[in-house]
């Protein structure tokens, strides 16, 4: 899906349904971008059946989804 964070650019995300919330944005576009690169976060997991994989776990400012904007 197109999401926007933190009123940047739209970029594609993973929305995983059967998850408990989270979202997976790409990480070159976290590198690209400033404001989301400089995030506190937390050293995280995630994945599934095919194993686990390292990921950063951050509190986004907002996210429009839908045309609606969370925050």
């Amino acid at each position: 899906v197109d999401v926007a964070v933190a009123d940047l650019p739209p970029t594609r995300a993973l929305l995983d349904l059967g998850n408990g919330g989270t979202i997976s944005i790409p990480s070159d576009y976290w590198g690209k971008q400033s404001a989301l690169s400089g995030l506190a976060f937390a050293e995280s997991e995630i994945g599934g059946v095919g194993g686990m994989r390292p990921a950063r776990a951050v509190t986004l400012p907002s996210l429009t989804f839908g045309g609606q904007r969370f925050r």
